[in-house]
């Protein structure tokens, strides 16, 4: 007969209790039960929160040290996060993946000089990529000038944006052909394969479904067969060639469709065969029937006007 050692027993004891106490706490937060912190660190606390929350929260060195005791009504736990934060002296931001936390102490401030594009012209790429925060917001100080105060990760995020996006506009003309080049935020500009063997789809890129829907119009702007797109995954754009207004208005669409997704939509779109999904999807997510159906609406009445 076999006898597990005392070392062995007490693992096996150890674990058992933790996976009680890990099935006690969803079990409590599921009852709508008020959560108890005794004396808790803040890494512990929000790691508990992160279950009502729907989403992982990211606690820096500094904040993590700081402890918390009280009752606290998780079935609200966005109330939780903001009152805790404003109680505790954090400052916090989301990326859609995450809420990252930190102390106030830890805010960062970047002065920032930009070359070719406006501030406001950037606060509108921050509104079409998800990033636009109100409580860090751009404070300019010119046309081409600004600041940003706030979690050193969203701070890095807005000078990486700037970085990016302060170009030279790549549009130019070759008689009467125009080029322009979108760059997309929030969805994919190539077809993906989804799935694995008989349940593999093909989800289609932004292009895909511009370039079908140009295909099948008869009349009007966009009916030029001389008008193409061309998918650039590797930096995730699109390449127009046509003419000026017609490239005008397929800039203006893609704008019109490239917004952040919702959280269900995003989660939706992370099911995928043998993808962890603990681990941030690898790019944006597929076009929803939302927006498939605008871009449909857009060509059938190709005359109507759009805001930029």
């Amino acid at each position: 007969m076999h006898a597990d050692s005392p070392l062995t027993t007490n693992r096996h004891r150890l674990g058992s209790t933790l996976l009680w106490l890990a099935l006690l706490l969803v079990s409590c937060v599921a009852r709508g039960e008020p959560y108890q912190a005794r004396d808790e660190s803040l890494d512990s606390f929000f790691t508990a929160l992160s279950v009502p929350l729907g989403m992982p929260v990211v606690v820096s060195q500094n904040a993590a040290r700081k402890r918390v005791s009280g009752t606290f009504d998780f079935d609200t736990p966005q109330q939780v996060l903001e009152a805790l934060a404003r109680q505790e002296g954090l400052i916090w931001y989301s990326d859609g993946q995450a809420v990252h936390l930190y102390n106030a102490s830890e805010a960062r401030t970047s002065a920032v000089s930009l070359r070719y594009i406006s501030v406001n012209r950037l606060r509108g790429i921050m509104r079409r990529t998800g990033m636009d925060e109100s409580r860090y917001p751009l404070r300019d100080s010119g046309v081409r000038t600004f600041y940003v105060s706030g979690p050193p990760g969203y701070v890095s995020q807005v000078l990486r944006l700037a970085q990016l996006t302060d170009r030279q506009r790549s549009e130019l003309r070759v008689g009467a052909q125009a080029f322009g080049v979108v760059q997309v935020f929030n969805t994919h500009v190539e077809d993906r394969q989804q799935g694995s063997g008989a349940n593999k789809v093909t989800v289609p890129g932004m292009a895909s479904v511009i370039q079908g829907l140009l295909a099948s119009e008869q009349k009007g702007l966009l009916a030029d067969k001389n008008l193409t797109l061309i998918a650039y995954p590797d930096t995730n754009s699109l390449l127009i060639k046509g003419k000026p207004a017609q490239v005008s208005l397929i800039e203006k669409l893609v704008d019109e469709l490239d917004v952040p997704k919702q959280v269900n939509e995003i989660s939706s779109w992370r099911v995928e065969a043998g993808r962890d999904e603990s681990k941030p999807p690898a790019g944006p997510p597929p076009l929803t029937a939302a927006q498939y159906d605008l871009v449909q609406r857009a060509f059938v009445r190709p005359g109507r006007e759009r805001s930029p």
